[in-house]
């Protein structure tokens, strides 16, 4: 077995790294700006990996978002102890190992908790679309949270004079949908944070 070197992080800066020219993964700008929000909350915590000849192999998302952020010096691990095969493996298995479903209920406490304290949702990652998960005609969805305190078996008389105080996974009818995404069309200097504290007060129609 092939004798791995010591992994050290250095700083670079991003101009420096050169992104993989077959990299398999697309990084559109809407998910580039997704991964700067991480970045200017939470920080570079996670270091670029590169090979001996500064070529990417995890982190070309990142490159991306530091470059829009201008920060000057990021993190970086450079491999010198791998193979071309396995550099090429290793792109592809750092973006598809990572794929799990969800856990559902807890990721509903999660969210919940952080709405709760006026928490931008959109750092996480989820859009308010998906926190606002639709359901339509009573499906598994709903039955599967009634009783909860989510919106589960309620008439639509009852889900009407319901305060959302926590809309995870609460069933909006489609009217509801179309009134919150006509407030985020009538409101673009609203940020997606005041839209969504707004909505969970029952106040779209404000």
């Amino acid at each position: 077995m092939k004798k791995k070197t010591d992994l050290k992080i250095e700083l670079w800066s991003p101009k420096d790294l050169t992104p993989y020219h077959r990299n398999t993964k697309d990084h559109p700008i809407k998910q580039i700006d997704k991964i700067a929000g991480s970045i200017a909350e939470f920080g570079f915590d996670q270091p670029i990996v590169v090979d001996e000849n500064g070529v990417i192999i995890k982190g070309h998302g990142r490159r991306e978002a530091a470059l829009r952020l201008g920060i000057a010096k990021v993190p970086v691990i450079v491999r010198t102890d791998l193979s071309e095969n396995q550099k090429k493996a290793a792109r592809i298995a750092d973006n598809k190992v990572a794929e799990s479903p969800w856990l559902d209920e807890f990721l509903k406490l999660e969210l919940a908790d952080l709405a709760s304290q006026e928490f931008d949702i959109s750092l996480t990652g989820f859009e308010l679309e998906d926190v606002f998960r639709k359901t339509e005609g009573g499906d598994s969805q709903g039955e599967k949270h009634q009783g909860e305190g989510f919106g589960g078996g309620s008439t639509e008389g009852e889900k009407a004079n319901t305060p959302m105080v926590f809309p995870i996974f609460f069933e909006l009818s489609k009217p509801e949908i179309n009134e919150w995404k006509a407030v985020r069309e009538s409101n673009r200097d609203e940020t997606p944070k005041d839209t969504f504290m707004r909505a969970i007060r029952g106040e779209l129609d404000a």
